[in-house]
């Protein structure tokens, strides 16, 4: 039987808000380690996908 492999750690996919000028991109973090309540932001903190579309003003 194949050994099932461990869990390595967590990809958390969130927004910022609609208070930052950004806020509406998406953004990534990864857990440290496999602890679901410590993250390490990825892209430096920048968004990862960043929409062109929207309101415009």
């Amino acid at each position: 039987m194949r050994r099932q492999e461990e869990y390595a750690g967590y990809l958390f996919a969130y927004f910022k808000g609609e208070a930052h000028a950004d806020g509406e991109q998406i953004y990534f973090a990864l857990s440290i380690d496999n602890d679901p309540l410590h993250w390490r932001e990825l892209n430096g903190g920048r968004p990862i996908l960043a929409s062109r579309l929207g309101e415009g003003e």
